[in-house]
């Protein structure tokens, strides 16, 4: 609570002076096209930390960076001062994901989900008051001040950054496609997929080490599992995550915006699913990702149940795995 006050107080300080700032500045970029968003989405635990910090090292790419979350409602001054800090800051000490953590990437401002900013516009509250059903949100949830206020603010942040294109990366975006689409049409989706078993792992590790009742996305009806074992929670939050995702990439019609990923793929051949990628997203090799993936770490992953799991949790795994190449 202290430490939440505490950012409280700092956003209001640098407040009005960014809405100076911004004010001032407006008429030039009013009309400015937000390009061709990038949404970075997956079940938690799959990777998509890590691919998020290897595109960050990008030079056209804009992402929300720890600095974000602790002055969200300031989008020049922590975009100016990011700029300031990039060219003093050697291409050396990039960006890239600190293995075995959730969320977190080395470097200096590093890539941040930067749940203040979404927790802005989703209203979804604590994890101890949850004020919303669930974190699943359609095109029926996109209103004309929901899209005019992501439109401004990110030309704030573009235009101050001196960068082209947005890179987003939070967990519960995975369910907004439908809604994110409507907001951005031309966005384009890279879907971070992991083989379930390690997913699963890795899941359950963090809830585990968690002291909420349901860690992560809070998948459609997840009340109703809130004393269900971690295990069986983790089991059925990357199953629903998953037929969400391809539900909804095809009811929102970005098929052809959609690029799914192999966890694996990135681990074993970093270069080439890199490449793969950025031509995807219409972007162009960068010496700079040179140095980030010179620290990916292929780890072998457990491919067998752990003892003590039920059938139920089992024959689920086992379905994810056979359905997405893992079997």
């Amino acid at each position: 609570m202290v430490e939440y006050i505490m950012l409280s107080i700092l956003n209001a300080v640098v407040r009005p002076l960014d809405q100076v700032i911004t004010s001032i500045m407006t008429a030039k970029w009013r009309d400015e096209r937000i390009d061709r968003p990038i949404f970075i989405i997956g079940v938690e635990r799959s990777g998509t930390t890590l691919l998020y910090s290897l595109l960050a090292n990008h030079p056209d790419l804009y992402w929300l960076s720890r600095l974000d979350s602790l002055i969200p409602d300031c989008p020049a001054v922590s975009s100016a001062f990011r700029r300031l800090v990039s060219r003093l800051l050697p291409v050396e000490q990039g960006y890239v994901a600190i293995p075995g953590t959730i969320s977190r990437s080395k470097g200096l401002l590093p890539p941040s989900e930067c749940l203040p900013y979404w927790r802005k516009i989703f209203k979804w509250g604590t994890e101890e008051n949850y004020l919303i059903e669930d974190d699943y949100f359609t095109e029926e949830d996109v209103t004309n001040e929901v899209r005019e206020w992501f439109y401004s603010d990110l030309r704030v942040r573009l235009a101050w950054s001196g960068k082209r294109r947005v890179l987003f990366k939070q967990p519960g975006l995975s369910l907004k496609v439908r809604f994110l689409s409507a907001v951005f049409p031309d966005g384009i989706f890279l879907h971070v997929i992991r083989n379930p078993i390690a997913n699963f792992l890795s899941l359950v590790k963090a809830k585990e080490s968690s002291r909420e009742q349901f860690w992560g996305i809070k998948i459609p009806g997840w009340r109703e599992f809130l004393q269900a074992p971690k295990e069986l929670q983790a089991v059925l939050q990357i199953q629903r995550t998953l037929e969400i995702i391809e539900r909804d990439i095809r009811q929102a019609g970005v098929l052809e915006r959609f690029l799914r990923v192999r966890y694996e793929d990135i681990t074993d051949n970093p270069r080439e699913t890199l490449n793969k990628i950025l031509e995807f997203c219409g972007l162009k090799w960068s010496d700079n990702l040179e140095f980030a993936i010179q620290d990916i770490r292929n780890r072998k992953e457990s491919r067998e149940f752990p003892g003590g799991l039920s059938e139920e949790v089992k024959e689920i795994l086992r379905s994810l795995c056979e359905r997405y190449g893992y079997s």
